[in-house]
């Protein structure tokens, strides 16, 4: 807990010591600090903007946000369905969909850090899940796909550029299942 909190030491201040060991901290702890909550998020470029990652790094940076790590990684089909939805969370058509959608190139995963992070990431990468319904200058509207993909049973899947917690427990609980992928 002693690299997290170096981490938090200072919210201005960018963190010191051995990120990797923090973040390995973050991810084999069962409680994360509260301190965590407002400060530290996890986002995730999807496949079908991996090319523009480094334009996204930098709409993030502009959002004051600092990025503690990036790890380019091959999402797989156990992580996306147990990890991150959860076996049976999603219909299966939706499931299906995610399941193409990692799978056909690189994702990037993103540990940024600022004072409150997921406010600044909701209004960064996007407040909705479709891209069309975004403001113009967020990730989802500009690298996301503005036409869904029509799927059986009347659903529709956005390929929506990146992922992003919406609230600080979801934060907390991107943080202890990507932790362990990267």
């Amino acid at each position: 807990m002693e690299k997290i909190e170096q981490l938090h030491k200072e919210k201005n201040e960018r963190p010191t010591g051995d990120i990797e060991t923090a973040i390995e901290t973050i991810g084999n702890s069962i409680e994360i600090s509260p301190t965590l909550d407002d400060t530290i998020a996890i986002c995730v470029i999807k496949p079908d903007a991996f090319l523009h990652r480094d334009d996204i790094v930098r709409r993030l940076e502009s959002s004051g946000l600092y990025i503690v790590q990036r790890t380019p990684k091959q999402l797989g089909e156990n992580f996306v369905v147990h990890e991150m939805y959860g076996k049976d969370a999603l219909p299966k058509p939706l499931e299906d969909a995610h399941i193409r959608h990692f799978l056909s190139g690189e994702s990037e995963i993103i540990i940024v850090k600022g004072d409150n992070v997921v406010r600044k990431l909701l209004d960064t990468v996007g407040l909705k899940t479709n891209p069309a319904l975004c403001d113009p200058e967020t990730i989802r509207y500009i690298y996301g796909d503005l036409v869904p993909e029509e799927l059986e049973q009347g659903l529709k899947y956005f390929r929506n550029a990146a992922h992003r917690p919406t609230s600080n427990e979801e934060a907390r609980e991107d943080l202890n299942k990507f932790s362990k992928i990267i």
